[in-house]
């Protein structure tokens, strides 16, 4: 059966009344009355009377009855009497000329006002008397008369043999232990000197170099110049030296300073060794007054620095880190610098030679060799790789090491020059 169902009523909700809110009374609020305030009388201040004080009486004081009595008799009598018979002798050698030109307007003027009239024609005619016949025949000759005695009376001695003052080379050796020659021995039979080439003595003295002197203070080496019976070291600039003499004309001074076993660094500009080194030189420069700068430096160094890159130096300067590109060129960015410090000096001048000399150490000598490449002919390199040692290490030249290599380092100063 199919249910059907019932129809839903729809319930209509009854409208709503609308409430309508009654107005609210507007508030008008009463008007505040405005506060006007009493005005606040001015205060004057009365005046504060200013207080002029009395004027301070100014003390002048008294120093004319100190003063003007003590210089008038004791500056007046005394140039009277000394000047006017001391200055006629020597001021009116010719008296014509003298008394007409010179004395009688600086006398005259001066001497009259505060001179009473009487002394004038005493002192005038006095010395006019005396000088005519004494000093007109020797005041006034014949030039040739006065030269003719003086050359005889004073007569020049010829020099005796080389002197210092006919140096016309100086050459500076600086280094470590090469440049000291350390240990090394002397041959009397072939190390001998030549009057042609002086050193600069620790005595500061310029004298004919000879081995058993004392060139460097800081050697033991010529201990031979105070010990009888010890035996010298040789040296190296003493063989440059030697070289030049015989082969030319040339007087050869060698100042010496070295360092020995010390890097580069301790040639810094203006370092305490380099003051030491500019000073040395400056002293035996002013002995020489023909020479106002030295020719040639010998650098014989680079043992304790030897590496290629960097430096074995541990007191190495210039750096800021062991990975810059300076530190990698450590080597031949200091000895750059070196050779343009020295160029800056008086002593050494832009004109001066700098001249090397190979170490034993092969990874350094690259940077030493390149100066002769440099395209500076001013620098050079002598090889010394090939050269004979004497210490176990095989680090420092021998004698005959040091003989072949003054040779070579002289050949590199004379092709120089040519």
């Amino acid at each position: 059966p199919v249910v059907i169902p019932e129809p839903v009523k729809v319930v209509i909700p009854e409208p709503v009344p609308e409430v309508i809110p009654e107005p609210v009374p507007e508030v008008i609020p009463e008007p505040v009355p405005e506060v006007i305030p009493e005005p606040v009388p001015e205060v004057i201040p009365e005046p504060v009377p200013v207080v002029i004080p009395e004027p301070v009486p100014e003390v002048f004081p008294e120093p004319v009855p100190e003063v003007i009595p003590d210089p008038i008799p004791v500056v007046i009598p005394d140039p009277v009497a000394e000047v006017i018979p001391d200055l006629v002798p020597e001021v009116m050698p010719d008296p014509i000329p003298a008394m007409n030109s010179d004395l009688a307007p600086e006398v005259t003027p001066d001497l009259l006002p505060e001179v009473t009239p009487e002394p004038v024609p005493v002192v005038i005619p006095a010395p006019v008397a005396e000088v005519i016949p004494a000093q007109v025949p020797e005041v006034i000759p014949d030039p040739e008369i006065v030269e003719s005695p003086v050359t005889d009376l004073t007569p020049q001695p010829e020099p005796v043999g080389i002197q210092p003052s006919d140096i016309t080379d100086i050459i500076v050796l600086t280094g470590q232990a090469n440049a000291a020659a350390i240990q090394t021995d002397v041959d009397p039979a072939i190390d001998t000197g030549n009057e042609g080439l002086f050193a600069f003595n620790e005595d500061g003295q310029w004298r004919v170099a000879d081995l058993k002197q004392n060139w460097d203070g800081r050697l033991p080496s010529n201990f031979s110049s105070v010990v009888d019976g010890r035996e010298p070291y040789n040296n190296l600039a003493f063989h440059v030296g030697k070289s030049l003499v015989e082969q030319s004309d040339r007087v050869v001074g060698i100042i010496m300073i070295t360092a020995v076993g010390e890097g580069i660094s301790h040639w810094d500009f203006n370092s305490t060794f380099y003051k030491e080194m500019r000073n040395k030189v400056n002293s035996a420069l002013a002995q020489l007054p023909q020479k106002a700068a030295v020719d040639a430096m010998i650098w014989m160094q680079g043992e304790s620095d030897w590496l290629a890159e960097g430096s074995a130096d541990q007191g190495a300067t210039g750096f800021t880190s062991t990975d810059s590109d300076f530190y990698r060129n450590y080597y031949p960015n200091k000895l750059n610098q070196l050779i343009l410090n020295l160029r800056s000096e008086p002593w050494y001048g832009p004109a001066a030679q700098f001249i090397c000399g190979e170490t034993k150490k092969a990874e350094l000598n690259p940077h030493l060799m390149s100066l002769n490449g440099d395209g500076d002919d001013r620098t050079s390199c002598a090889s010394a790789s090939d050269l004979p040692t004497h210490d176990p290490f095989e680090n420092h030249f021998s004698a005959d090491g040091l003989r072949t290599l003054g040779g070579r380092i002289a050949d590199l100063y004379s092709s120089a020059d040519q």
